[in-house]
């Protein structure tokens, strides 16, 4: 089932994906300041909150993207990627971004509003059958192993990909 995030008030667990973050830093009036109200709850301690390794990677990656992105005036996958690589610059100025998320995710943790979850082998190879059996991408994949592995029903998404999956409720700042 899809549910609206800002609805979410539930004592049940919740993973939270990537984007969600990502519409945290972002600005994007409707979406981010949703996704911002909904993590505020998680700070507060009113949502019980995991994510795994993998967000803080996929984060930090996007949001590196997206910095150089607009400094280079350019969505370009590999070009954005090729100019990170050489010039350091660009990769400083970039970086910054990413900084501001890794505090704020530290500071989560911190204060024990977030917990993170293990991702292993036997995960990794849980995510492999699921993405198959899902035609999930192998990142939501692993999310979703995530999630089976530590017995949580809830995640908080603006991706409609996990909203095929019956085991689980999808929470999202807008229904599609």
């Amino acid at each position: 089932m899809v549910y609206r995030l800002s609805q979410y008030n539930q004592k049940e667990q919740i993973f939270i994906d990537t984007s969600i973050f990502i519409a945290h830093f972002s600005s994007d009036p409707q979406i981010g300041s949703e996704c911002s109200s909904f993590l505020n709850k998680v700070e507060k301690r009113k949502i019980k909150a995991f994510i795994n390794p993998l967000v803080l990677n996929e984060v930090s990656f996007i949001l590196l993207k997206q910095k150089a992105s607009v400094i280079l005036k350019t969505d370009r996958h590999y070009k954005i990627l090729e100019t990170l690589r050489s010039d350091p610059i660009l990769f400083q100025e970039s970086i910054k971004s990413v900084d501001l998320a890794v505090k704020y995710i530290q500071s989560l943790t911190k204060l024990n509003a977030i917990n993170i979850c293990s991702f292993d082998y036997a995960t990794f190879l849980s995510a492999h059958k699921l993405s198959s059996q899902y035609n999930l991408l192998p990142r939501d994949a692993s999310y979703l192993a995530t999630m089976f592995a530590n017995n949580l029903q809830n995640i908080a998404t603006t991706d409609p990909d996990f909203e095929k999956i019956k085991d689980i409720n999808t929470w999202m700042p807008y229904i599609p």
